[in-house]
Parts: structure tokens; C-alpha cells; sequence
């Protein structure tokens, strides 16, 4: 399923697919494609890096979800569900390398190289199971797991492509952490003291670099991704209780409210850093979360829900642009989703001018 779908401010307009003219407008457009095939299943979108997307499937008549890997169409799909194991899950991707869980016994980190059987094992020993949630270059960062009579305890973890290369990054004084994205030496995530209110936390490779990027006025705050010096997140107002998007650069002091008038509760799940993507729930539909995307403030939010899906979430978004992400239909299917951006106008215009030039040097 292919269409074209252009945002025009805060609204959508559905056009015909294979249209050839550009119409040149002052605003991001986009393609948009489903990643699975009608009837394959229920899928969902997490991750995109270069022409690569993750996302996890669970099949018609199954219960489980399976990790998949596309480059940009549903034919493409690749089945990450490593050798003799009945659940696994993805959660990123960066370069030919992915990463997430899988289950040998009890859920295991692990990291692929664009095939099933390329499944390396991440789990530290010592511990009861772990998990990757995001990666960059050669670092991927997630969590180790404590089992404990009442629940488990998490603990923030970054390795370098071994089990043996894992370092624990949980703070002195907390209780719990997870390191959920990463870029260059910066991680971002989130952890807890014994009240399990959750802080927003930065790391530079070691539990003693942590900084608490919790802004006041707000609770339960989450740092999910990171590009660059931008991070980016959630937090619950203490004005009203619902969730906020937030944008950091490296202090609780930088943070920016990048919450639209009109909604009532938004989330970045993702940055370039150049621009973030999550979603939102506006005020007149609280149930229905709508895809969005931001370019650094709260003005520049743009609704970017495909024609035709009740509702919809951004999770990730490429240096180009690009974003993945999961949507569901009228129908109620649950799908990955691909936004392609489609070059600005002045970049096309610029091409055709090279062109031209060069059609007319040849011609001389």
C-alpha cells in the first residue's frame, strides 16, 4: 500500500500515487508506505537508520511478535527471529547492525547482522536477563536484569558488541535505571530512586558522568533518545498530570516544552537533531494518538497522521528525514509505517538546474 501524502501545516492532503509533478509549498512532504504485507499481521514500526527499518510482527494465528528488518518496502522484509527461539523482539537499528531481545530461557540482549542467524548473544553473566533498546556506531545500551521476591531490578547498561564489554551505568542511589538511546559517547534514559519516581538521566559512558535532566515541575520524566547534543522525551506536568514533550541539550536547566496548543498530552520518541518525532493526543480526541513532528518548538508541530489510520506514532526518524513508525486503520490493523521525505522544493529546483546545465555543456 503506496500513497502520497503531503502535510500542509497542521492539515493532510491525500494525492494520487505516482503523481510526477512537485508542487512547491514552504513545508516537509511526504510518502508514505505500509511495511507489511495485507494480512501478514499485526506490526509495528521502532526504529530507522539509512535506508533501514526495524519493527516486530506478530503473524496471523500467532501470539508472539517476531523481529523484522525492510528496506523501504513490504517485499523486502527480513525475519531477524534468531535459530530455536520462539520469542524475540527488535529495537533498533543503526548501520547493518540491529539490536533487542531474545528468549533462551529468560530474555537475552542481542545484536544482528541483517540475518537471523548472524544472532550474537549480549547477556552479561551474572545476571537473570537483559535487553538492547538502542545503539549507535559500535555501542548499544539497554539494561540488565536482578530478579527480586516482589519484582525485578533493572540496571542501565551500555556494551561494544560483547556480553564481556558490558558496563553498568546505574548511578549510586538509585534503585532501578535503563539507558534508552544513544549517540556517539552520550546516553540518555531514565531512572528511579526507592519512591520509583522515575528522573531523566544523561550518561558519557560510566555511572559516575549521570546527570538528572528532571526539569521542575514535572514527575515521572523520560529521556529516550539522543542525536547530537539534543535530547529528547516526556514528562508528567504537575499542573495537570498529563504528559509533555521535552527537549534537552545537556541540563535539566536547557529544557524546552515543545507541548502544541490544542492537545492533551504529547511524547518525542526520537531526534536527528535537527528534528523530533512522537506524538500527541489533541484535546477533543484524548484517546486517539496522532504521529507528529517537531523542528525545535512547540509552534512547529505538524500532524502527520496518514489519511485513512484512526491514529498513529512516530518512533524514529532518519539523518534525512525519514520516519518509521506504527499506525492503525479504520479497519483496526495494526501496521508499520514508512514517511519518506520528499527533497524541498529549492533542492529540486536546484537539481533540475544542474541538469539542464549539464544537458547543455554535453550539448555544446
Amino acid at each position: 500500500m503506496n500513497s502520497f501524502f503531503e502535510i500542509f501545516g497542521k492539515r493532510g492532503l491525500a494525492v494520487c500515487a505516482g503523481t510526477a509533478l512537485m508542487v512547491v509549498v514552504q513545508a516537509q512532504q511526504y510518502t508514505v508506505t505500509i511495511l507489511d504485507r495485507p494480512g501478514a499481521g499485526r506490526s509495528q514500526g521502532v526504529g530507522i537508520d539509512g535506508t533501514s527499518q526495524v519493527g516486530n510482527l506478530i503473524p496471523s494465528g500467532e501470539f508472539n511478535f517476531r523481529p523484522m528488518l525492510w528496506h523501504g518496502s513490504a517485499a523486502s522484509v527480513v525475519d531477524l527471529t534468531p535459530p530455536n527461539c520462539q520469542y524475540s523482539y527488535v529495537s533498533a537499528v543503526h548501520g547493518q547492525r540491529q539490536v533487542g531481545r531474545a528468549e533462551f530461557g529468560t530474555m537475552h540482549a542481542v545484536i544482528w547482522s541483517g540475518t537471523a542467524a548472524s544472532a550474537i548473544d549480549l547477556q552479561p553473566q551474572n545476571w537473570y536477563g537483559s535487553e538492547a533498546l538502542g545503539m549507535s556506531e559500535d555501542t548499544q545500551v539497554g539494561y540488565v536484569e536482578a530478579p527480586a521476591l516482589d519484582r525485578p531490578y533493572f540496571g542501565a547498561v551500555l556494551w561494544h558488541g560483547t556480553r564481556a564489554s558490558a558496563r553498568y551505568l546505574q548511578p549510586p542511589g538509585y534503585t532501578d535505571s535503563q539507558a534508552l538511546g544513544v549517540s556517539g559517547t552520550t546516553q540518555v534514559g531514565w531512572g528511579s530512586y526507592a519512591d520509583q519516581s522515575r528522573r531523566a538521566l544523561l550518561w558519557h559512558g560510566s555511572a559516575a558522568s549521570a546527570v538528572d535532566l528532571t526539569p521542575p515541575g514535572f514527575f515521572d520524566v523520560t529521556a529516550r533518545a539522543v542525536s547530537g547534543n539534543e535530547q529528547v522525551g516526556e514528562g508528567y506536568s504537575r499542573l495537570n498530570g498529563y504528559t509533555r514533550a521535552l527537549l534537552w541539550s545537556g541540563s535539566a536547566a536547557s529544557v524546552q516544552d515543545l507541548h502544541p496548543v490544542g492537545y492533551h498530552s504529547s511524547k518525542l520518541a526520537a531526534t536527528n537533531g535537527n528534528a523530533q518525532v512522537g506524538e500527541s493526543r489533541a484535546t477533543s480526541s484524548p484517546l486517539s494518538a496522532h504521529a507528529m513532528v517537531w523542528r525545535g518548538t512547540a509552534s512547529s508541530a505538524v500532524d502527520i497522521n496518514p489519511a485513512g489510520f484512526l491514529r498513529s506514532s512516530a518512533t524514529g526518524i532518519s539523518a534525512n528525514g525519514d520516519i518509521i513508525g506504527t499506525g492503525v486503520s479504520a479497519a483496526g490493523y495494526e501496521s508499520a509505517i514508512l514517511w519518506r521525505a520528499v527533497p524541498e522544493p529549492n533542492s529540486i529546483a536546484f537539481l533540475a538546474i544542474g541538469t539542464v546545465w549539464m544537458l547543455r555543456r554535453r550539448g555544446s
